[in-house]
């Protein structure tokens, strides 16, 4: 089996990450942390305040695909609503932010 044309830069956990409202795209790995600091990285300001799943201020709508936490968050929200500093794509996501 040969990796010609293969990206050396891939990582099997990559995953692609929409923010529909800012109309960016970009490829999410493990080392970039929650979708919170995701965001930040990539240019995306979110509101944030406890970074640890508690306040709910940094909560966003996932319109597309599947997340999955770092830690549970101590309070759940309506359908499609979820915390972005305690979270992390599963497959391909598109958020509202």
């Amino acid at each position: 089996m040969s990796n010609a044309g293969a990206n050396p830069d891939a990582h099997p956990l990559a995953r692609s990450v929409s923010f529909k409202r800012s109309d960016k795209t970009a490829t999410w790995t493990p080392k970039a942390g929650s979708l919170l600091d995701f965001a930040e990285d990539s240019g995306i300001a979110m509101d944030y305040s406890c970074r640890s799943g508690e306040c709910g201020t940094c909560s966003a709508f996932l319109l597309e695909g599947e997340i999955a936490f770092y830690s549970d968050p101590d309070e759940k929200f309506g359908p499609g609503l979820h915390k972005t500093c305690c979270s992390f794509p599963k497959t391909d996501i598109v958020l509202d932010a």
